[in-house]
Parts: structure tokens; sequence; C-alpha cells
């Protein structure tokens, strides 16, 4: 039998201690990291407050797997391009053609492929939103040359 790394109350007592984002409305913390393949992946919890969002962005290179543990909207996108295969852009984010929104519930889960765009809001359904997900590390750390595997993308008007 395995034992439990990180209970719900563990990950919500690491909540308080992590760094919160007030542009996002979000606090996140990595609860586990390994290799599968030769991918570096982690479980990233991230908690979300009502009213506030994870910005609307694409990754070019890996997928993610995102579980709801309370309740959330998921937003997934297709990046625009133009007749050269460009990204087309407006005010610095890739444009994007929104696919209607994903009402999630806990245990509810996506996989989001790579090149899909993507968001999440807390449209107020309780104090806090959270939700997991296993996603590779250059989503969120910085490669050698100081770059991420991140864009901004467009968002609908909501």
């Amino acid at each position: 039998m395995a034992n439990i790394v990180h209970s719900f109350p563990t990950v919500q007592k690491l909540l308080t201690k992590a760094e919160y984002k007030p542009a996002y409305g979000a606090r996140l913390v990595k609860l586990e990291e390994t290799i599968i393949g030769s991918v570096s992946v982690s479980l990233l919890h991230v908690q979300i407050d009502p009213g506030k969002e994870i910005a609307a962005h694409m990754h070019e290179h890996g997928g993610e797997i995102c579980q709801a543990l309370s309740e959330v909207t998921a937003y997934l996108g297709e990046p625009l391009r133009d007749e050269h295969g460009n990204y087309q852009i407006e005010e610095d984010k890739i444009v994007t053609e929104w696919e209607p929104p994903i009402h999630m519930e806990a245990g509810d889960t996506i996989s989001i492929p790579e090149g899909k765009a993507h968001f999440f809001i807390n449209h107020g359904y309780s104090e806090t939103s959270n939700i997991q997900f296993v996603i590779p590390n250059s989503h969120f750390i910085l490669n050698k040359d100081g770059s991420m595997d991140k864009k901004l993308n467009t968002r609908p008007q909501l």
C-alpha cells in the first residue's frame, strides 16, 4: 500500500504558505514531480478565488490533464493562423476561436492537447475553485534561453 503524501488538509496548509498572485487571484503549489518516459512532469494544485481566472494561454509542446476538485469553468480554443501558418496576433496575444464553456464539477477531468488554448474561471461557485493539473515542467519553468512554453491568447467576451 502506498503512503499518502498529500492529503487535502495538507494541500490546504501548503496553499496558505504559497505565493498569492493578485493579478490571477490564484495560488499554486507543486505537489509532486517525476519523469514519465523522458518528460519531466509535475502535479500542481491551483486555487482560484471567486471572480478570478487563470489567464488564457497555450503551450506548443506537451498537453495537460486537469481534474476539478470543486466547481470551475474551463474554456478551450483553437489559436488562429494566417495563410502563412503564423499565429494571428492582436495586442500581443494570439487570436483564438473559443469553444463553448465546460462547466466542471468535483471529480470531472479534461485533457488539454498541446497547442490548444485554455483558461479557467471561478464564476463564484464556491469560496475558491480547486483544480489539479499534471503538466510538463516546460509549461512553467524557464528554459536555458530564458523562455517558457507558454503563449498568451485572447479570451472571449463573457
